[in-house]
């Protein structure tokens, strides 16, 4: 059965292409090609920038990128680093007192916080009424007849008449990613944890996604198109001969 690298030389061959047309076409580096070809995985930065040349790599040579895929994963992925740590004993025994204590005093700083508020509640409802009883006792005049004089309308009426504007709903953040193809490139993006594209940008070419929380792309060819961020352009993109990743947030 062939290898990884034997089955993609060996289709790069049929096709009659040299490593420098195919990097034309797809926009990896030859020197990356060549490295898939001969299973030197190592010198690729990552697993997942491993999965992602090889599966474009099969595309243009029109073999079955899934197969190869699942094979580099079986061989040649590495372990994540979770897999090596100590299982957690989860017999070890528990301490029932703590947890009633903790409960008990739970249950204690709610009644004390209720009494609180209903003992400030109370003292501000005695208050109100008083104020409001005081500003409808009508003034005596002279002849001892109760009046009311111009503008002593009770306080209740005055609090009637204020209109409170409500208030604005607070603007929800977003991040808006835009993608212009120049001379084209290979792109993965991942808005808000969930994956939305991944292919090719040609030249000419427009995407655009907007996110809540994140928005992660993976940029094959970072010189090949240009990137926008709430319509400002990103210049800060590394070496342009090699793959990046970018996180945009709001």
């Amino acid at each position: 059965m062939l290898t990884i690298g034997e089955a993609l030389s060996e289709a790069r061959k049929k096709k009659d292409v040299s490593l420098k047309d195919a990097e034309k076409e797809i926009k990896i580096r030859a020197k990356y090609l060549e490295a898939l070809e001969q299973n030197k995985f190592e010198l690729i930065p990552g697993d997942a920038y491993v999965k992602i040349f090889i599966r474009e790599y099969a595309h243009f040579l029109n073999i079955d990128p899934d197969t190869l895929v699942l094979e580099y994963r079986e061989k040649y992925e590495s372990r994540p680093q979770y897999e090596n740590l100590a299982p957690i004993n989860l017999n070890e025994p528990r301490r029932p007192y703590a947890k009633i204590l903790f409960s008990s005093f739970l249950i204690i700083l709610f009644v004390a916080g209720g009494f609180f508020v209903w003992r400030i509640s109370a003292i501000d409802g005695r208050a109100e009424k008083a104020l409001i009883k005081k500003d409808k006792q009508p003034a005596k005049t002279e002849s001892g007849k109760e009046s009311i004089e111009e503008g002593d309308a009770p306080r209740s009426k005055e609090l009637e008449q204020v209109n409170v504007a409500p208030a604005e709903a607070p603007k929800e953040l977003t991040v808006k990613v835009k993608i212009v193809g120049e001379e084209g490139s290979w792109i993965k993006s991942e808005v808000d944890g969930e994956r939305v594209f991944e292919g090719t940008v040609a030249p000419g070419q427009v995407k655009e996604w907007s996110g809540k929380e994140k928005i992660v792309l993976i940029v094959g060819n970072p010189s090949g198109v240009r990137i926008e961020k709430n319509g400002i352009k990103i210049n800060d993109m590394g070496d342009a001969t090699e793959p990046v990743t970018k996180v945009f947030t709001p």
